[in-house]
């Protein structure tokens, strides 16, 4: 292999894929990144042996050819220089250098490292900041615990169909999901549970058109591929998100009553109501055309929120957890409707003029 990159681009590229790099892999050749050069191009690779992260540089190549290169090395080295264009020449070793520098890196054959795993063949274009934006509208929402049959929840459900894709996260306690417009391929359905750290590494990083690629059946990998970098991971397994989410969500005959109220307004309120020491739980008693927020901790709190609720019952009482409502606000400006049931049972979050968010909360248990 032998070719010439920009260092600057060259530096951005390995810093991107180095993340990958496992800090104790059960395979040694996991600590290299894969460099492969072709007409035009380097393309660097790393996997962690469940997700791999893939950068493309403009190149001028001589030789085309795959290396293996210590990947952490090989970051800084490339980090190190000034900005200059790079030669990679790979013998024996690979040698890195500039008009005003060089090195000698150790490589190892390109035999020696996994086979990446392959894209799947659902795929469709969203805009990449749009994507960005509704993950960073759930993030809240992923549980950070979750073991054992529901680990799943340590992930994000995507399901794309009809034009349309579905980001949804839950920790039991709260249900956040975010739709987007989907130029989908095909038109038959695909899905994934996509683990919650590669979308916090990756969702922000992607703009312009994002290509993403999902298994039909929930099973495998997906890909998210922007122009110049692309991610692919072994996606969890569907059966330990919770099957019955979409059921949770109150509609139709289950809703007893909307709440409308401003999002500033309430936000205020319980930010206040918190005051007195970060209670466990607060009270939020609905009536006619206000809101009593009640806060109860080292001290206690009571504020009024101006609101309109029309209901079955003349008042409702919920009691919830303070910081997972404020995450649920936090989402929204202007006007929220509450979509109410019972005391017990989840409620929604939503703004009629926006179909691109929702937000459930599940109430805490009245105290006894």
């Amino acid at each position: 292999m032998r070719a010439t990159a920009p260092q600057p681009e060259l530096a951005a590229a390995l810093k991107g894929v180095a993340r990958q790099i496992p800090a104790k892999p059960l395979q040694p050749a996991l600590l290299g990144v894969r460099l492969e050069a072709t007409d035009g191009q380097i393309r660097v690779s790393a996997w962690d042996g469940a997700t791999a992260a893939h950068a493309h540089v403009d190149a001028d190549v001589d030789e085309p050819g795959v290396i293996i290169a210590p990947g952490q090395m090989l970051a800084d080295v490339i980090g190190s220089l000034a900005k200059a264009d790079v030669a990679l020449e790979a013998r024996e070793e690979l040698h890195v250098h500039t008009d005003r520098a060089e090195f000698f890196l150790p490589t190892s054959s390109a035999h020696d490292y996994p086979t990446l795993p392959a894209l799947p063949d659902t795929q469709g274009t969203v805009d990449g900041a749009e994507f960005g934006a509704a993950y960073k509208r759930i993030k809240a929402a992923i549980s950070r615990d979750a073991q054992g049959p529901t680990v799943g929840m340590r992930g994000v459900r995507i399901v794309v169909d009809d034009g349309e894709m579905q980001l949804a996260a839950t920790d039991r306690y709260r249900i956040a999901i975010a739709y987007l417009p989907w130029q989908g391929d095909t038109i038959s359905p695909a899905m994934g549970v996509v683990p919650g750290k590669v979308l916090a590494d990756n969702a922000a990083v992607f703009t312009g058109k994002l290509r993403v690629g999902l298994p039909a059946n929930g099973s495998g990998v997906a890909a998210l591929i922007g122009d110049r970098q692309f991610v692919s991971t072994t996606l969890m397994d569907w059966g330990t998100f919770p099957p019955a989410l979409d059921s949770v969500i109150p509609n139709g005959d289950a809703i007893t009553g909307t709440l409308i109220v401003a999002a500033e307004d309430l936000k205020a309120a319980v930010e206040s109501a918190t005051a007195v020491g970060v209670p466990r739980h607060i009270f939020l008693t609905i009536t006619g055309d206000r809101i009593a927020v009640r806060g109860e901790g080292e001290g206690r709190s009571r504020l009024q929120v101006d609101a309109s609720y029309d209901g079955d019952l003349d008042s409702i009482e919920l009691r919830v957890n303070p910081l997972y409502l404020l995450d649920a606000i936090n989402q929204f400006t202007g006007p929220i409707h509450f979509e109410l049931t019972t005391p017990t049972r989840p409620f929604l979050l939503h703004q009629p003029d926006d179909t691109t968010y929702r937000h459930v909360v599940m109430p805490l248990q009245p105290l006894s």
